[in-house]
């Protein structure tokens, strides 16, 4: 459920390396995301879910034609 326009907002001033921008601008455009802050926003929801996954003691995987690797860096 959306209820972003509904919620106070604060506001969150970060300092980047060159390449993290960087990384940041690519990923918010592979997102098709219109701002930063909404790369952010989204990157941090799929953070939470992966974490809440991961505490039920779910295995995530991501899965090619070639490969199967889990994910454990979460």
């Amino acid at each position: 459920m959306n209820t972003e326009g509904n919620e106070k907002r604060k506001r969150l001033t970060i300092d980047l390396s060159e390449r993290a921008y960087k990384e940041l601008e690519d990923t918010m455009k592979d997102m098709d995301a219109t701002t930063m802050a909404e790369t952010i926003r989204r990157a941090v929801g799929l953070a939470n879910f992966l974490v809440g996954e991961k505490r039920r003691g779910v295995r995530i995987f991501i899965k090619s034609d070639k490969e199967t690797r889990e994910i454990v860096a979460i």
